[in-house]
């Protein structure tokens, strides 16, 4: 089963026909990802305590491109959610995984395991 959440891009600037600055917002689109699970709080791990859920990690292919100042609509999740920060990329230059090499005398293929982590907390409101 597929995760589908919808990504509302971060409004541009622009000029309407009187010169004045205008914000136009971006088109919403649909984007396909792996994973969704929450990040929780670095509290200490107390018996009678419990982590608090402070934002979400969506893991999402490797050619995935969201903006820091978009928002997603994320399904079990109420309301709307922003991208904190940029984007973590896990592809063939940074992941040593998916380098191919040579161990040994063997040559080892690469693995094709790359993926984008997007961080999202509540959007106020």
């Amino acid at each position: 089963m597929a995760l589908t959440v919808t990504v509302h891009p971060a409004g541009t600037s622009g000029v309407d026909e009187m010169g004045d600055e205008i914000k136009v917002p971006g088109e919403p689109y649909e984007l396909e990802v792996t994973s969704i699970y929450p990040r929780t709080s670095e509290e200490p791990g107390d018996a009678n305590r419990s982590l608090v859920v402070t934002g979400l990690t969506i893991l999402a292919p490797e050619s995935t491109r969201v903006g820091a100042h978009d928002e997603l609509e994320i399904p079990g999740y109420e309301g709307r959610w922003g991208v904190v920060g940029e984007v973590a990329i896990y592809d063939a230059r940074s992941n040593p995984a998916r380098r191919q090499g040579v161990l040994g005398r063997v040559r080892r293929p690469g693995l094709s395991i790359g993926c984008v982590q997007i961080n999202a907390e509540k959007v106020a409101g």
